[in-house]
C-alpha cells in the first residue's frame, strides 16, 4: 500500500509535539535516587510565603496560583498576605482560590496568612479565619495556633525576633519551621534549635512582584503524595529543606528516622546523606553534618548524586543534627533536624595528676599518674617530644593500661620536653582524651617542682655552676 506523503509529515509533527510537551512539563516528579535510596517519600517543591493587592503585594490571589501552578511548574504554594490588613472578605477569596487551582498529584494550594507583628512575622496556614491574636502578644499568637491545631512558620528570622527566641512549650507546638536562605539565618535557626524549638527549614520566596515560584529559592519537602492534608503533615514534621537548587533533591535519616524525627538511641548513629541532582553539571561541592549548631563532619563528593554515610557517638542528653551542602555554583540547600536523645554512658575525661605542668624531673624514667573513673575499662596513654603526638618515632602510645599510675618504660631522652596525655576507654570502645601536660627531664636537677626548674645541663658541675630559674628567686646559681 503507498501512503501519502503528507501522511509522514503529519505523524513528523505529531511526534515532535509530543516529545515538546515532554520537555515542558515543569513539575516535579519522583527520580531514582542512589542504589539503597529509600524513596517511600518523594520530594516536592514549593513557595510557603506570598503576596498579592490584598496586602503589599501584586494581582489577585488567582493570579498567583495560577502562575505557580501553570507558569512556575510548583507544586504547591500559599499566598500569605499581612493579616493585619486582611479583610474576612479578602481572606475568604484566598481559600476559595486555593481549592479551585489545587490538583491533586499536580498542584495543591494553601491558604495562608501573615501574622505581622514588631515582635515576629509568622505564616499561619490552612487556618478557618483571619487570626486575632493581638501583635503585641506572641503568648496570645501561640494559645490560638495551639487552640486550631494550626501550622505556622517564623519568617525571616533576625535577633531578638519571638523575644530573643525564648522557648515556649505552647509556642513549640505551633511554630514548625523556619526560613533559613543565608548565614544570618542559619545562626538564628541554630539559636531557636539551642533553646528547645523543634522547626524545620523554609526556603520561600516572600515575593510582592507578580513571580510566584521563580525562585531563586524554594521550599522542598517529603510527603507520600501531592495533597493538601500531605503537605501540611509533611510542615508539621519537619519534612522539609531549603533549596536555592529547584531540582536538588536530599534525603537525610538516621538510624531508619526521616529528618525532622525524634528518638532515644544508644552508642553510635548511623547516617545517611542522599542527594541527587538530575543535572549533571550541578556538582556537590560539600556536605555538612553539623551536631549542635557545630560542624562534626563532612565530605566533598564531588558529583551531581552521592550518598554518604556517617558514623558519629552523640555526647549524653539531648542533640540535633542537620545537614547543609553547597554545589560547584553556589547553590545551597538547609535540612530540617533530626533530634537524638542520647542514652550513651560515655567514659569520663580523665584528669591527669602528677607530675604537675611545666615541671622538671631529674629521674629519666618517671611516674606518670591520672585520677580513676569507675566508668573506664582502659586507658591509653601517649607521650611526645612533639605537643601534636604526631604518629611518628617521636610519640609512644601505650594501649591496654587498667592502672592509673604508670612509670615511662625504659629511659626518656635527657634534656627534653615531654607532652603527655592520657585516653580513657569505656567497655563500648568509646573514649574521650585528657587534656595536654608537659614536663622537662633533666637527670641532674636539684628540683622537680613547678616553681623551679634548671636551664643549664653540666656533667661537671665543679668546672661549671648549674643555673635555675625560681618563681620566687628569679635566676640563681648552684
Amino acid at each position: 500500500m503507498v501512503v501519502p506523503r503528507y501522511f509522514h509529515l503529519v505523524s513528523a509533527w505529531i511526534a515532535l509535539l509530543v516529545f515538546l510537551l515532554s520537555c515542558t512539563d515543569i513539575h516535579a516528579q519522583p527520580r531514582s535516587f542512589p542504589e539503597n535510596a529509600d524513596s517511600t517519600l518523594k520530594v516536592f517543591f514549593g513557595n510557603l510565603h506570598a503576596h498579592t493587592s490584598y496586602t503589599d503585594g501584586k494581582k489577585k490571589p488567582a493570579d498567583a496560583f495560577g502562575y505557580a501552578r501553570d507558569s512556575a511548574g510548583l507544586d504547591f504554594m500559599a499566598v500569605t498576605d499581612h493579616q493585619i490588613w486582611l479583610t474576612s472578605i479578602e481572606y475568604e477569596d484566598i481559600r476559595r482560590q486555593a481549592d479551585a487551582f489545587t490538583q491533586p498529584g499536580k498542584f495543591v494550594g494553601i491558604a495562608g496568612q501573615e501574622w505581622t507583628s514588631g515582635l515576629a512575622h509568622c505564616n499561619v496556614f490552612d487556618a478557618d479565619h483571619v487570626f486575632t491574636a493581638p501583635t503585641a502578644s506572641l503568648d496570645s499568637l501561640y494559645a490560638e495556633l495551639e487552640q486550631g491545631g494550626y501550622t505556622a512558620n517564623l519568617n525571616h528570622p533576625r535577633a531578638g525576633t519571638l523575644r530573643n527566641y525564648a522557648f515556649s512549650t505552647v509556642g513549640d507546638k505551633g511554630i514548625n519551621g523556619v526560613e533559613v536562605r543565608n548565614d544570618i539565618e542559619q545562626a538564628m535557626y541554630i539559636e531557636m534549635l539551642r533553646k528547645g524549638w523543634h522547626v524545620g527549614t523554609d526556603g520561600s520566596q516572600d515575593n510582592h512582584r507578580p513571580n510566584w515560584g521563580d525562585g531563586p529559592c524554594w521550599t522542598a519537602l517529603l510527603a507520600k503524595e501531592l495533597t493538601r492534608e500531605a503537605v501540611l503533615d509533611a510542615m508539621r514534621n519537619h519534612r522539609t529543606y531549603s533549596t536555592y537548587d529547584r531540582n536538588m533533591e536530599l534525603r537525610f535519616k538516621a538510624e531508619g528516622h526521616w529528618m525532622g524525627d525524634s528518638f532515644a538511641h544508644e552508642g553510635t548513629v548511623s547516617f545517611s546523606i542522599e542527594i541527587m541532582d538530575p543535572d549533571s553539571g550541578d556538582v556537590t561541592c560539600q556536605i555538612v553534618l553539623y551536631q549542635n549548631g557545630l560542624p562534626v563532619q563532612w565530605t566533598s563528593p564531588g558529583n551531581a548524586t552521592s550518598r554518604w554515610t556517617p558514623v558519629i557517638t552523640p555526647p549524653p542528653g539531648e542533640n540535633f543534627y542537620f545537614v547543609t551542602a553547597e554545589q560547584r555554583d553556589g547553590d545551597r540547600i538547609w535540612s530540617s533536624p533530626i533530634w537524638i536523645r542520647s542514652t550513651t554512658v560515655l567514659p569520663a575525661t580523665p584528669v591527669l595528676a602528677s607530675p604537675p605542668d611545666r615541671a622538671v624531673l631529674s629521674e629519666l624514667t618517671p611516674r606518670l599518674s591520672w585520677y580513676p573513673s569507675e566508668r573506664v575499662e582502659t586507658y591509653t596513654l601517649q607521650y611526645s617530644t612533639k605537643p601534636g603526638f604526631p604518629l611518628s618515632t617521636t610519640t609512644v602510645t601505650l594501649d591496654g593500661i587498667t592502672d592509673t599510675l604508670f612509670v615511662v618504660p625504659g629511659a626518656l631522652a635527657d634534656s627534653a620536653w615531654y607532652y603527655w596525655r592520657v585516653r580513657s576507654v569505656n567497655a563500648d570502645g568509646e573514649s574521650a582524651y585528657s587534656g595536654t601536660r608537659a614536663f622537662f627531664t633533666d637527670e641532674t636537677a636539684l628540683f622537680s617542682s613547678a616553681s623551679e626548674r634548671r636551664l643549664t645541663v653540666q656533667k661537671s658541675e665543679d668546672i661549671r655552676p648549674a643555673i635555675f630559674e625560681s618563681s620566687k628567686h628569679g635566676l640563681w646559681l648552684a
